[in-house]
């Protein structure tokens, strides 16, 4: 399976998605593009020990590093 068909199969799935920056984001995959640019939505921001709870990210996919996909046992 290719990636890209790999995400679009898990829309409204969750979702952990790493930047260049080094920030994470978990959420709710709403939307992927065929370059893979997402949104997410009820999203968790991690920066280190730092979490913040954001509605709605949009991430370019040039940004991103590496995509997991849930669940995770917290």
């Amino acid at each position: 399976m290719k990636p890209l068909d790999l995400l679009s199969s898990n829309v409204n799935k969750e979702i952990l998605v790493r930047i260049k920056d080094g920030r994470e984001f978990r959420g709710k995959l709403r939307e992927v593009d065929s370059y893979m640019n997402m949104i997410l939505s009820s999203v968790e921001e991690i920066e280190g020990e730092e979490r913040k709870k954001r509605e709605t990210v949009l991430l370019r996919g040039n940004n991103v590093v590496y995509i997991s996909l849930g669940p995770w046992d917290e």
